[in-house]
C-alpha cells in the first residue's frame, strides 16, 4: 500500500476534545487511562458527539514503557486489534487518535497506523507525517517496539524515531 492511504490526521489530549468538531470525523480511536474510564461516562459523552457512521474504537492502557504490577500495559493483542481497525481507513476519511495528553499512546498509535498503510522502508515519511500532526510527539516506545514486531519492520519504526 502506498502513503497516498493516508487519511486527514488529527492527534490530541482528552482536554482538547472540546474544541474540535466531532462530526467531521470518520474514524476515532479514543485510548484511555484505566482510572479515567473507571471515573465516568466518558466513552458515551464522546460518542454522542459523533455521527451514527463513525467508526469507533476505545481502548484503555496506561502511558508506560515497560511492564508493571499495578499498571495496564499496552500489550501486542490491544495494539493488533487497533491496527486492524485501520485496515478500513483510506485517504478519503478523517481520522482522530486522542489519548489523555495527545503527546506518547495517542502519537505512538496514529505512527503505527501510517506505518501499516505504508510500504516497507517509509517509516521516516510516517513518521513526518504523523509529527506534522503532532509536533509535539513523543511517541511511546513499548506501542512503537509492539506495532513494529507485528508490521515485520524489524526496528524500522523505532529508528525512525531515534534518528
Amino acid at each position: 500500500m502506498a502513503t497516498e492511504r493516508f487519511p486527514k490526521l488529527t492527534i490530541c489530549g482528552v482536554h482538547e476534545l472540546d474544541a474540535l468538531d466531532l462530526s467531521n470525523f470518520s474514524h476515532v480511536i479514543s485510548i484511555w487511562d484505566p482510572v479515567w474510564m473507571e471515573r465516568g461516562n466518558h466513552i458515551e459523552k464522546l460518542r454522542a458527539r459523533l455521527t451514527p457512521e463513525a467508526k469507533t474504537h476505545f481502548t484503555y492502557m496506561h502511558d508506560i514503557s515497560a511492564p508493571t504490577d499495578e499498571q495496564v500495559v499496552p500489550t501486542a493483542e490491544k495494539i493488533a486489534e487497533i491496527l486492524e481497525f485501520g485496515r478500513e481507513i483510506t485517504d478519503s476519511d478523517n481520522l482522530l487518535v486522542h489519548c489523555w495528553a495527545g503527546v506518547s499512546r495517542s502519537t505512538a498509535v496514529a505512527y503505527s497506523l501510517l506505518c501499516s498503510l505504508s510500504q516497507p522502508g517509509e517509516e521516516k515519511k510516517c513518521l513526518t507525517t504523523m509529527r506534522e500532526s503532532r509536533p509535539q510527539a513523543m511517541p511511546n516506545e513499548l506501542i512503537i517496539s509492539l506495532a513494529d514486531d507485528l508490521l515485520d519492520r524489524r526496528g524500522a519504526m523505532a529508528r525512525a524515531c531515534k534518528k
